[in-house]
C-alpha cells in the first residue's frame, strides 16, 4: 500500500500545526494512500536510515517500499497531494523544498539587483545570501542507503 510517512516529534509546534492538513489529506485520499505518523524520538533508526534531520518531514513511499519523494517542513494540501501522487507511482512535480529553493534564488537575484541599483549594502548582502541559500538547496544530495525495498516494517 502506498503511504506518506509524517515524521514528527512530540514537542514540535510545526508538527502540531500540520495535524489539520494531515487529517484533511486522509479524508481526501480515502485510503488510496495511507498516512503513517512516525514519532522520531521512538524510531531513531528509521529517522537515521532516511537521513531526516528536521521535523516535520514527509516521505512518500511506494507500495514496493521505495522512497519516491520527500518534503521537509510544514506544507500545504497541494504539497501533500504531490507526495501522495509520488507514492502511488505517478511522476511528482517539483517537491516543496525545490520550489522554495527556486523562490529563494529568484528573490535573492531581485534583491541583489535592487540593492546594487539603489546603492544599499544591506539589501545587496541580503540578496546575495538568498541566492547562495537557494543555490545550495538545489544541489542534489546523494540518496540514503535506505532507498531499497523492504526497509520499512510491514
Amino acid at each position: 500500500m502506498p503511504r506518506v510517512l509524517f515524521v514528527r516529534t512530540p514537542g514540535c509546534p510545526h508538527c502540531r500545526r500540520m495535524e489539520p492538513e494531515v487529517a484533511a489529506a486522509r479524508r481526501r485520499w480515502g485510503g488510496r494512500v495511507v498516512i503513517e505518523e512516525v514519532d522520531a524520538t521512538r524510531r531513531p533508526e528509521l529517522v537515521a536510515a532516511l537521513g531526516i534531520r528536521a521535523a516535520p518531514t514527509f516521505v512518500a513511499v511506494t507500495a514496493d517500499g521505495r522512497v519516491a519523494a520527500r518534503a521537509t517542513g510544514a506544507t500545504d494540501a497541494r504539497g501533500l497531494d504531490t507526495l501522495a501522487d509520488a507514492a502511488r507511482g505517478g511522476r511528482p512535480g517539483p517537491t516543496v523544498p525545490r520550489v522554495l529553493a527556486l523562490t529563494r534564488l529568484v528573490s535573492g537575484l531581485v534583491l541583489t539587483g535592487a540593492g546594487v541599483g539603489l546603492g544599499g549594502i544591506v539589501l545587496t548582502l541580503l540578496g546575495v545570501a538568498l541566492v547562495v541559500w537557494g543555490g545550495v538547496s538545489l544541489v542534489p544530495r546523494r540518496p540514503a542507503a535506505a532507498h531499497t525495498p523492504g526497509y520499512l516494517p510491514r
